[in-house]
């Protein structure tokens, strides 16, 4: 999920547009929404998703890093900066391109 404010969504406050949002704020809801959907569609088979998505990065960042996925190793939030592998400004350091 993008969650860069600067290439993040717009959205309508009184009728008029405000650009642009991101950041944890939108993507961490993105996210939910989408492993939500896919609960849906596997009937609630799939379970809690840290186990599965925290399995997809065991082998980050390398060669055999699951198709899609990148580490973010750029950047900071002014209290922790982007590192390879786990950081606490990314989370499990990942973005998924896409699906």
């Amino acid at each position: 999920m993008d969650a860069d404010p600067e290439s993040g969504v717009s959205i309508f406050l009184d009728g008029t547009e405000q650009c642009c949002y991101g950041g944890t704020s939108l993507s961490s809801p993105l996210s939910l929404g989408v492993w939500a959907r896919l609960q849906s569609a596997h009937q609630n088979k799939l379970g809690f998703a840290g186990p599965v998505l925290y399995t997809g990065a065991v082998a980050l960042p390398s060669a055999a890093s699951p198709a899609g996925f990148h580490d973010i190793i750029v950047g900071a939030n002014g209290l922790y900066t982007a590192l390879p592998g786990y950081d606490l400004v990314t989370g499990l350091g990942l973005s998924l391109i896409h699906i």
